[in-house]
Order: structure tokens, then C-alpha cells, then sequence
């Protein structure tokens, strides 16, 4: 579904164009990914959480769109976008709200974006042996219409 793809590549390109979040590296979780291990500077791992896909009103009618009087008929998504946060041991896990703060910041003051943000949440901040870090699994719930003709 080439429209998770843009929502992951939109969300990735924003965070990597903001200047206060330029020392995090940003990956989508597509494949596989590994995070550096030990890890040595912060990561934000990207990817889908879960799909819900409901009918749209009137039969998915959506609107008279262009000039040419070409009708568009689509469903309304709403994808939960995970946003793993790993942070370096050194750093601490405090540090990882403090990243899970200024991803909200960004991706909520851009205009830019084919869907709708409806909202954030995390959990709370664990850590992991193996990769040597600590870890705050957080998502964004956004909305977007799935145009189908």
C-alpha cells in the first residue's frame, strides 16, 4: 500500500529536516531494521502500528475534484505510526521524552502533510541489554482518504 509508504516517508523526511533533532538518526522499520549495537547516538525507528480502514459516507463518494468533472471515490485510514525511541545508555531515558517532545512539536506545527495528525502517546521509557539502551515506544495516529479510482 504505496500510501503508508508516503505517511512513513513524509513523517521521516519532516524529523530529519529539523534542525533540533539533528543528532537522532531516523529508519523505517522496512524491512528489518537493527539499531547500532551498542547504540551510540540516539534512534528513531519509524513504522506501522496498525490499520483501520472505514467506508467513507454516500458509497466513498468524495467530491467533484478537477476541472475535467472527474469524480473521486475513496475510504477514510487511520494508521497508528510507531516511533521507536532507542537512546544510548550514557544518555539516560529521561533523554528519551525529551525527543519524544520535539518529534511531537515538529510534526504537529508542519502544514505540509497528505493526512491528518490526531494525536501522540508513549509508554514507558524501558531498557534493553542486548542493545545497550533505553526504549520509549510511542505512536502518532493520523487520518488520511484512500482515493480508490
Amino acid at each position: 500500500m504505496s500510501e503508508i509508504l508516503n505517511i512513513l516517508n513524509e513523517v521521516k523526511y519532516a524529523l530529519e529536516n529539523d534542525s533540533e533533532l539533528s543528532l537522532v538518526e531516523f529508519t523505517l522499520s522496512f524491512p528489518n531494521v537493527c539499531v547500532e549495537n551498542p547504540l551510540i547516538k540516539p534512534n528513531v525507528v519509524i513504522g506501522v502500528k496498525g490499520i483501520n480502514i472505514n467506508s467513507a459516507s454516500f458509497d466513498g463518494y468524495l467530491s467533484t475534484e478537477d476541472n475535467d468533472g472527474n469524480e473521486y471515490f475513496g475510504n477514510l485510514g487511520k494508521f497508528d505510526i510507531s516511533l521507536d525511541i532507542y537512546m544510548p545508555e550514557k544518555n539516560g531515558g529521561i533523554k528519551c521524552f525529551n525527543i519524544f517532545y520535539k518529534i511531537y512539536k515538529t510534526l504537529k506545527n508542519s502544514n505540509n502533510f497528505d493526512f491528518n495528525i490526531i494525536g501522540f502517546s508513549s509508554k514507558e521509557v524501558t531498557y534493553d541489554q542486548k542493545v545497550e539502551a533505553f526504549i520509549l515506544k510511542s505512536t502518532m495516529t493520523v487520518e488520511s482518504v484512500l482515493i480508490f479510482n
